[in-house]
């Protein structure tokens, strides 16, 4: 199964890296919706533009270095004999071959510090640790069958620390029937603990919660290695305080989140992938965070909420006939996001595919990408934070969603951003003066200046863009300035949106752009620093090929149309004010336009 992800993950990237060499076409096809089939060379690495400056991000709700650094305890060691203590599971007979353990029926108490080792099978029993709370428990399980009937088959009462560990080619299984508590806590989970948990080793386990949710930690929770699948009746995988994924495979299937942090508090609540392969398929958020999400490195699918409804690869992972968390219903009335933080959610690398019902990446807070390849398709926005999104480097590359960005500003420096969308492609709403929120309900003709909701903007200063709009292709509530940067659009063909829309002003001060649009909606610039042109009076038709030449015959703009078209609207630092530049279809010279500024 390894060797075959990698081998789709490698042919994924060379198609992509073919995809960016040819000026990132378009993944539309010839029609006015959005196309639900998709291409594995839509997601490529971050080798993007490699001098973009190094991520720097201000909060207070910054991963705790404590629980983010990596520790002696963390890595995986082989016990060592004579110090791990063999404990031999067996219904009503099991056996432990040294001190620290207690042993009652099916209950296996452990209640000194120190290495374990779990063999066996129980049908209906437990492991309790139970050991001083500056003490740490290293759990070894060396094909290990746990179930239990009436409670957590494996559960961390107390230590510093619990690190599960699992041996080499084992296969270890924890399986629950019913939720139980102790003293005041609910045991939630299959493997629960009320410690720092860390899971290493190069084995497999695999946990079936049929009462509620899969592992818990209500301390930091960090996954170092192993193969691990989950299939749980509600969340997959909690880290209260956090949790850390830094190798190693994740698989959950989830009835409600797949992975979660919930901890409010500066320093905690917060989802850090770092490397690894996690698949989720959750019938609620894919990835929730109550502060956080950040993801340098590493394969992420994530499908939540039985999925937009487009077929998406997964990079190697099929969730079809897998299991039944990809499903949810109106009924249940669950937030259906793929990766959903409290406050921000940074990129810095990795490859993302996220094939969500809601939102496919949301926050309240600023969402940043500075690296990375991200498949973001979603029943509603691709992108969608109620602040600030902010893009120096990487790829995004969506096709299926309402809206690609939106948030109350956009500001992109670099990168790579292909989308095909149902409504704008990029669309800055502003602020709600009143909550700091997103205002609602998307742009509106009859704003006014009295609006309360403030501060929208869009600033381009770099970039490669392929746009294919049934809104507007870049739509702001106040301001755009485009700077930089290289843009092709097709559409869109409504008379009530256009290529660029603005409530305030419209500075065109550099890089490239060539729209084939509606001749109803063309917007020119309040503030132009570049020459721009425009022409209307064409019939266009999907598949045209439109050139703009100057007086010499040397192609300055050039670009496919993916749907029919009646106007264009061009600008390059090659136009020159009061000059005549030809545009040819296909070929053959149609019509002259002066450029103007």
């Amino acid at each position: 199964m390894t060797n075959t992800r990698l081998k789709k993950r490698l042919f994924i990237w060379l198609s992509a890296l073919t995809l960016i060499l040819s000026s990132c076409t378009n993944t539309r096809p010839s029609s006015d919706t959005p196309s639900k089939e998709t291409d594995p060379a839509s997601i490529a690495p971050s080798e993007v533009e490699p001098d973009a400056p190094a991520m720097e991000i201000k909060s207070p709700y910054q991963a705790d270095p404590a629980a983010v650094a990596d520790k002696t305890k963390d890595f995986y060691k082989a016990p060592e004999a004579g110090s791990c203590i063999e404990i031999i599971l067996k219904d009503n007979a099991t056996e432990a071959k040294g001190k620290g353990v207690v042993v009652t029926g099916n209950t296996v108490l452990i209640n000194e510090k120190g290495s374990y080792m779990l063999t066996g099978t129980l049908t209906d029993g437990r492991i309790l640790i139970a050991v001083s709370a500056t003490d740490d428990v290293v759990l070894y399980l060396n094909n290990a069958d746990i179930t239990s009937k009436t409670s957590a088959p494996i559960y961390v009462r107390s230590a510093d620390k619990a690190v599960i560990s699992l041996m080499p080619g084992t296969v270890n299984k924890l399986t629950d029937a019913m939720s139980s508590s102790d003293s005041g806590t609910a045991l939630t989970a299959a493997l629960f603990s009320k410690a720092d948990m860390t899971i290493n080793g190069t084995g497999k386990l695999l946990v079936y919660a049929n009462a509620k949710d899969g592992v818990t930690s209500k301390d930091d929770l960090k996954i170092m290695e192993g193969e691990i699948e989950i299939h749980s009746k509600d969340d997959g995988i909690v880290g209260h305080d956090s949790f850390v994924m830094k190798g190693g495979t994740l698989n959950v299937d989830a009835g409600g989140d797949g992975v979660k942090s919930s901890k409010e508090e500066a320093g905690k609540g917060f989802v850090l992938i770092g490397g690894g392969t996690l698949n989720v398929q959750a019938a609620a958020d894919g990835i929730d965070a109550s502060t956080s999400i950040r993801i340098s490195d590493g394969n992420v699918n994530v499908s939540s909420g039985g999925g937009s409804g487009a077929k998406v690869p997964m990079q190697g992972f099929d969730f079809a006939n897998w299991g039944s968390g990809n499903t949810n219903s109106a009924a249940t009335q669950k937030s259906t996001k793929g990766l959903k933080a409290g406050y921000y959610i940074d990129i810095t690398g990795g490859v993302i595919v996220i094939d969500a019902l809601e939102n496919a990446i949301s926050a309240k807070g600023a969402i940043h990408v500075f690296g990375g390849a991200i498949r973001p398709i979603s029943g509603n926005d691709a992108i969608h934070t109620e602040s600030d999104f902010y893009m120096v480097r990487g790829i995004i590359n969506t096709d299926v969603c309402e809206e690609a960005i939106e948030g109350a500003t956009v500001t992109i420096e670099g990168g790579v951003l292909s989308a095909a969308s149902k409504d704008d492609c990029i669309n800055a709403n502003g602020y709600n003066d009143k909550t700091n929120k997103l205002a609602p309900g998307g742009y509106s003709h009859n704003a006014d200046a009295g609006d309360e909701f403030d501060g929208a903007s869009i600033v381009i200063t770099g970039g490669k863009f392929t746009f294919a709009p049934l809104g507007d292709g870049i739509d702001s509530n106040g301001s755009i300035a485009f700077r930089g940067g290289q843009m092709t659009m097709t559409g869109p063909l409504s008379t009530d949106e256009g290529a660029f829309d603005y409530l305030s002003t419209f500075e065109l001060s550099g890089g490239e752009f060539i729209c084939l649009t509606s001749a109803q909606h063309v917007n020119k610039p309040t503030d132009a620093k570049q020459a721009y042109l425009t022409l209307t009076g064409f019939t266009g038709a999907a598949g045209d090929q439109v050139e703009i030449r100057d007086a010499s015959g040397k192609t300055l703009l050039k670009t496919e149309a993916k749907i029919g078209w009646q106007a264009v609207y061009a600008s390059s630092a090659s136009f020159a004010a009061g000059q005549n530049y030809k545009v040819l279809v296909n070929g053959k010279e149609v019509n002259t336009a002066p450029a103007v500024q």
